[in-house]
């Protein structure tokens, strides 16, 4: 066991190989760099190198070694880390989503993401007629070359496994159709492998790490109580049923006086003329947020020294805190930062609701 006083890191970027050490300004220097896993978003890593532009007669040596991501869509990225004399961990895969050069502070920032970003980029018009939630992902995830794995805790859930007699895909990529479905039904979307997508409800199961008041690796705590909003109060009552048109608002949006929130003017369903009505977005989106927040209660941040093997599908157990704060936490967001400052790891958690 090494005594942790060192981190080491090394992310290679289409083969070039990216290693932090002794020589600080030499070109090609990681200065610093950042992995982030975070529920229903795609993981991403950046990092920043020296990039010395009066080196020799090519400016920006590394920023010009890259090939252009615009360009070649898979450009491979892997990243390690761990302390000193121990086997360093893989943090992250994927592929390049950007580069970008700043010639006065002779630095070049490579940001990565995971696969999945594929889901992203290219709209579709389709309907899938009498198929599950679950067959209808991983369809959609397949025609990206996307993985998808379903957790324990969803796999035998029956908004999954209902068949619905038609998904529409109106123009949109096949991501936010996706999300929309997880998000309406309370699941948790984590990018863990590389090309692979894990469905949850929660993080049961999950590998657990534990923290003591007073202990080596804490460096900071908050911790948040809160009054939730309930889905069912009056400010939501366009968001859970329509209300008929002039009863609880107006067909024109510059008319609007009720104080309602989330809406947008559209066209009107009936009668074409040139004014607009307001009307409530997706039912399900909304409901499918107060869903989350019902299951979700107490918020915890917390700092503490890097803990490379975390992915965002950990159990954080607390104890020395109190009564209100002790006990197991599942994460929500999990940042690796080394570089600038002493290697740790932020995380962001949650409690399921009393």
């Amino acid at each position: 066991m090494s005594d942790r006083l060192a981190c080491k890191f090394r992310v290679t970027i289409g083969g070039r190989v990216y290693e932090n050490g002794a020589e600080s300004a030499a070109p090609g220097q990681p200065i610093s760099l950042n992995i982030t896993h975070r529920d229903q978003e795609a993981s991403q890593l950046e990092l920043l190198v020296f990039d010395n532009v009066t080196m020799g007669d090519v400016p920006f040596p590394e920023y010009n070694s890259i090939p252009n991501p615009r360009i070649n869509e898979n450009i491979p990225i892997e990243a390690w880390a761990g302390w000193d004399e121990e086997e360093l961990v893989k943090v992250f895969e994927g592929i390049l989503l950007k580069k970008s050069a700043n010639m006065l502070q002779s630095q070049t920032r490579f940001v990565g993401t995971h696969e999945s970003f594929k889901l992203r980029k290219r709209g579709k018009v389709h309907v899938l007629k009498n198929l599950t939630a679950r067959e209808m992902i991983i369809r959609k995830a397949r025609e990206e070359g996307i993985e998808v794995q379903f957790h324990p805790s969803a796999a035998s859930d029956p908004a999954l496994n209902t068949p619905v007699e038609r998904f529409f895909q109106l123009g949109e990529p096949q991501w936010p159709l996706i999300r929309r479905w997880l998000v309406a039904n309370g699941f948790i979307a984590n990018t863990i492998k590389k090309n692979v997508i894990v469905i949850r409800r929660d993080k049961t199961g999950g590998r657990q790490f534990s923290f003591k008041r007073g202990d080596e690796n804490i460096i900071s705590l908050s911790i948040s109580q809160e009054q939730k909003r309930d889905e069912r109060s009056g400010r939501r009552k366009g968001h859970t049923h329509e209300h008929k048109p002039g009863r609880h608002w107006s067909r024109e949006f510059k008319e609007t006086d009720d104080g309602s929130r989330a809406v947008e003017p559209v066209r009107p369903p009936i009668g074409r003329d040139t004014k607009t009505k307001k009307v409530p977005f997706a039912r399900f989106a909304q409901s499918g947020k107060a869903k989350r927040r019902k299951v979700e209660g107490d918020e915890l941040s917390l700092t503490v020294r890097l803990q490379p093997e975390m992915r965002n599908e950990e159990i954080i157990q607390i104890s020395g805190f109190g009564p209100q704060i002790d006990g197991q936490w599942q994460t929500s967001e999990v940042v690796h930062r080394l570089g600038y400052g002493p290697a740790q790891t932020e995380i962001k958690a949650w409690r399921p609701a009393q």
